[in-house]
């Protein structure tokens, strides 16, 4: 049985080059994920279940969503970055 490739854009990807501790909650406001992420860990989340997300050490993560890297610097304060994905996947300042 053949499956068709999915798509990037439905994907939110995390890659860490460095220590970094993260939060991925979903859109009900539950966590998906947290914990302390080392160098080289990569995390893939279906974006349409992302609500909010939170890094810390923020500069040392790789955010991408539709194969393209996101530049989370407007989302960032004392290297904290948070925030939300909408419901068509892209990425937007947390309210």
């Amino acid at each position: 049985m053949n499956r068709a490739p999915v798509a990037n854009t439905e994907k939110l990807v995390l890659e860490f080059t460095g220590e970094s501790w993260m939060q991925v909650a979903g859109r009900d406001g539950g966590t998906l994920e947290q914990g302390l992420m080392r160098a080289g860990d990569s995390r893939s989340y279906d974006a349409s279940a992302v609500g909010r997300v939170v890094l810390g050490n923020a500069s040392v993560v790789r955010v991408q969503q539709a194969g393209s890297i996101v530049d989370t610097t407007p989302y960032q304060r004392a290297n904290v970055a948070r925030f939300a994905v909408s419901s068509d996947g892209s990425v937007t300042a947390a309210e």
